[in-house]
């Protein structure tokens, strides 16, 4: 799929444009992507599991690590591990007076 005669990274533009963000684009649901001209079925499977991959490979780094050295880790390892759940989940943290 794509657009004929029209460059990969002018298609992206338009895409990343037209969805107004990465995160946009990574949430827009089937519908709204494969109205894009150029986004199909095929590029919307192609990003939601590219997608997945990327945040399983994410949560385990942040769980292989011995402690969180800085808030944007916190907040990267809670955004990855609670995003999207179907239900209310609880957790605590226990912080030292350093993090």
């Amino acid at each position: 799929t794509g657009i004929k005669n029209c460059p990969v990274m002018q298609l992206s533009e338009q895409v990343l444009s037209h969805f107004s963000s990465l995160r946009g684009l990574i949430n827009a649901d089937q519908k709204h992507f494969c109205q894009m001209k150029g986004l199909g079925i095929t590029q919307f499977v192609q990003l939601q599991a590219c997608t997945e991959m990327t945040k399983r490979y994410l949560l385990q780094e942040l769980q292989f690590a011995q402690e969180f050295t800085s808030p944007d880790t916190v907040r990267m390892y809670l955004q990855t591990e609670l995003e999207n759940k179907d239900r209310e989940i609880f957790m605590v943290l226990f912080l030292d007076n350093q993090h």
